[in-house]
């Protein structure tokens, strides 16, 4: 598993402030098509937007848990995270986004992009089989940072 984080994150939890305060009200994005090689990267031409996972997919923002467990720190445990899928397709990765990200190259702006799958990957949904106007739901999402 290999979650990339853009230039801007980096930043941003190096001089700045904390991983909740940068994704704070975000959106997890996923997709279907090739993944960028990294955060900071353009999308693809290939890129399909399936969904946009918010809370109670009504597009206010998703926000992590108030406090952190050890070396991680999970979705906000007062939100149902969800989206209507926009397209039918298999999902193969996500960006993290915040609100003003238009999917441009950017090494300012926070990203965190990872792997969509079945288990084992950044992102696991129980079916990679997304039919458009079918409600995907994230119930479990954690951030881990490593440890000694």
């Amino acid at each position: 598993m290999t979650t990339k984080i853009s230039t801007g994150l980096s930043g941003y939890l190096l001089a700045t402030g904390s991983l909740r305060q940068a994704f704070a009200s975000s959106f997890l994005r996923v997709y279907q098509g090739t993944e960028p090689a990294t955060a900071d990267a353009a999308l693809p031409v290939d890129a399909i937007l399936l969904c946009e996972i918010s809370v109670d997919g009504e597009g206010t923002g998703l926000n992590l848990n108030t406090t952190a467990d050890g070396t991680y720190i999970s979705k906000s445990p007062t939100e149902t995270w969800r989206g209507e899928a926009l397209a039918t397709g298999t999902p193969t990765y996500f960006r993290w986004v915040t609100g003003p990200d238009a999917n441009g190259a950017s090494s300012v702006l926070p990203r965190i992009q990872g792997k969509v799958g079945l288990a084992g990957v950044e992102l696991n949904f129980s079916s990679l089989n997304f039919v458009e106007g079918a409600i995907q739901k994230v119930d479990y999402f954690v951030v881990a940072m490593p440890s000694n």
